[in-house]
């Protein structure tokens, strides 16, 4: 978005912060349906099915060159961590594991 000062008409680029974190509602619903009902089916700890999911669907870099990592989920803006959660609900499904609609 170009920017023009009303004092001494200099003119400059303004680029948005288009990062926007997951909200509360997102965070509350992930942890307590997304993450705690195959955590309870499987005798996985909460933060153990977390780390599970990550390393399912958030790993950095296919190169084996290097040692495997993560993203973490707090960098994730709306519409990632939306994905993310998709992507964990698919697999629940796949294994049997019924997971509310967010909605419900």
């Amino acid at each position: 978005m170009r920017v023009i000062c009303p004092e001494c008409q200099w003119q400059y680029e303004l680029v948005p912060n288009e990062k926007i974190n997951r909200t509360n509602l997102q965070n509350r619903y992930y942890w307590g349906q997304v993450v705690a009902i195959p955590a309870r089916e499987i005798g996985y700890l909460d933060d153990e099915m977390h780390s599970a999911f990550k390393m399912m669907f958030l790993k950095k870099s296919e190169d084996r060159t290097k040692p495997p990592t993560v993203k973490s989920t707090a960098t994730l803006t709306t519409q990632e961590f939306s994905e993310y959660v998709e992507k964990c609900r698919q697999w629940c499904a796949e294994q049997g594991y019924n997971i509310p609609d967010p909605n419900e």
